[in-house]
C-alpha cells in the first residue's frame, strides 16, 4: 500500500492552472514521485500473480509539517479512522 498525494503528480505540477502549482517542494515532491514509480512498476511486475499493489491519495492532514495547511485535522482524521475499524 502506498500512500501518496497530488504533490507527487508531474502532471499536475506541470499545470499552471493547478491550485498549488506554486508549491514546490525538492525533497517531499521529489520523494512522493519515486515513490508513485515505484508502485506503477511493483504492481506491472506483480502483474500475474496473487499479489495486489495499491496506492491511496488521502486528503491532507493541517499538521506541522505542512504549516498547518490542509483540509482535514489530526483530531478528525483519528476519529475517521477509528471509525473504519
Amino acid at each position: 500500500m502506498n500512500v501518496s498525494s497530488s504533490q507527487g503528480s508531474l502532471t499536475l505540477h506541470s499545470d499552471p492552472t493547478y491550485k498549488y502549482y506554486t508549491k514546490k517542494g525538492v525533497v517531499y515532491q521529489s520523494s512522493k514521485s519515486a515513490l508513485n514509480m515505484y508502485t506503477i512498476n511493483l504492481a506491472f511486475e506483480l502483474r500475474n500473480t496473487t499479489v495486489k499493489v495499491n496506492a491511496v491519495s488521502p486528503p491532507s492532514t493541517a499538521t506541522d509539517f505542512n504549516r498547518h495547511f490542509g483540509t482535514s485535522t489530526l483530531k478528525l482524521r483519528h476519529i475517521r479512522s477509528l471509525n473504519t475499524l
